[in-house]
């Protein structure tokens, strides 16, 4: 077997070092913008008393955006329950799509009824032609209408 060579290795692990050596730097910038107000200052170089009055000032300015951000998002949630509560009552006031899909279906149930007895009495030699187009149309429709429901297969 032979071996390889090691020359991409080390270029590999040199990029990886200057990408962790860059991000420590980035980071240890931002603490040092954090604590003394400049990135370029380093932190022991800096009086304890400044260091204290920039984390003071840091952390009054968080709390006031804390505050502003909790009220902004209290306005948006009264906001909010107010639409669904005015969306609630509006459909609690009006009458269902349930409803009236309800007293459709029983109104042509009733003038099926109707229809089917006017055939009986009238034409009653031709009874067996509506009764073979109307039952396996219902029968059909009741089994898909029992599959949405999940009680059939």
């Amino acid at each position: 077997m032979k071996r390889r060579s090691n020359s991409w290795s080390s270029i590999h692990d040199a990029t990886l070092f200057e990408t962790v050596e860059g991000e420590l730097e980035k980071r240890q910038r931002k603490w040092r913008e954090l604590i003394t107000g400049d990135e370029d200052k380093r932190i022991r170089d800096t009086p304890l008393h400044e260091i204290k009055s920039q984390l003071k000032k840091r952390t009054t300015h968080g709390v006031k955006e804390f505050k502003k951000r909790t009220e902004k998002l209290e306005r948006n949630a009264k906001k909010t329950i107010q639409k669904i509560s005015t969306t609630v009552e509006t459909k609690r006031k009006r009458p269902s799509d349930r409803r009236e899909l309800d007293k459709l279906g029983f109104t042509a149930g009733v003038a099926a009824l109707f229809f089917c007895q006017y055939v009986l009495l009238v034409h009653p030699q031709h009874f067996y032609l509506l009764y073979l187009a109307v039952l396996p149309t219902l029968m059909v429709l009741k089994l898909g209408y029992y599959k949405t429901l999940g009680m059939f297969m």
